[in-house]
């Protein structure tokens, strides 16, 4: 299986699920949002992981911005180093 390289996360799509990679090397599934208005809580931007995949009602947790984004590879384990 050939891997798509690399992109930089300010090409990124915003809003939609896509494979990132974090300064440590390890790889998530992650999007970006942002709400800067401050009604409906409080205002948030930057990238964020379902906190549970058997828990989905748990939402989502804030993670460290990624070096870089990749479309999600059906083939590919979650958590892998690449």
């Amino acid at each position: 299986m050939t891997r798509s390289k690399w992109l930089p996360t300010d090409e990124a799509p915003k809003g939609r699920t896509v494979r990132v990679k974090l300064k440590s090397g390890q790889v998530l599934e992650a999007h970006f949002a942002q709400d800067l208005s401050g009604e409906e809580q409080p205002p948030f931007q930057g990238w964020f992981k379902q906190r549970s995949a058997k828990h989905p009602e748990y939402g989502f947790v804030q993670i460290d911005d990624p070096v870089g984004w990749r479309e999600v590879a059906s083939r590919e384990v979650k958590g892998e180093k690449g």
